[in-house]
């Protein structure tokens, strides 16, 4: 039995296209200046695992998921003091994301109806109606 040229390059190019998004990701955890463990932002909190399993749930708080069911936290969403930044939750209610990968990825890319600022740098000031709007606006034909 022979196989088509079709049956073998299928798997390659899907193994390409999940190595692209692997690629993706860690360029965005990058541009968030990289991420705590579960332990760390106990700590940074003063909550238990099971406060901030809640806070993810919520979606006040962006937790990646990696091997071995660990999950990342990026630092982008904390505040110098350790808090984390107001309005996560609204964010990701606009977006309609549930891949928080996709998240992180609008979080960080520079957004040009935000006078090509990062949505993150924008809520970080405390501007949320802003990113909002451009949250809202996402896949918005013509927007």
């Amino acid at each position: 039995m022979t196989s088509s040229r079709s049956d073998t390059s299928e798997p390659e190019a899907r193994v390409r296209a999940i190595l692209r998004g692997v690629d993706y990701a860690d360029a965005d955890l990058r541009d968030a200046r990289g991420a705590y463990e579960i332990e760390q932002v106990c700590a940074l909190l003063q909550e238990a695992p099971r406060a901030i399993d809640m806070r993810i749930d919520e979606g006040s708080l962006l937790a990646l998921p990696r091997p071995g069911g660990r999950r990342w936290f990026p630092k982008l969403q904390f505040r110098d003091d350790g808090g984390v930044i107001a309005g996560l939750r609204e964010v990701q209610e606009a977006l309609g994301y549930a891949n928080p990968y996709a998240v992180l990825n609008f979080l960080v890319s520079l957004d040009d109806r935000l006078g090509d600022e990062r949505p993150i740098d924008v809520l970080r000031r405390g501007d949320l109606a802003r990113v909002l709007e451009s949250a809202r606006l996402i896949g918005v034909q013509g927007a």
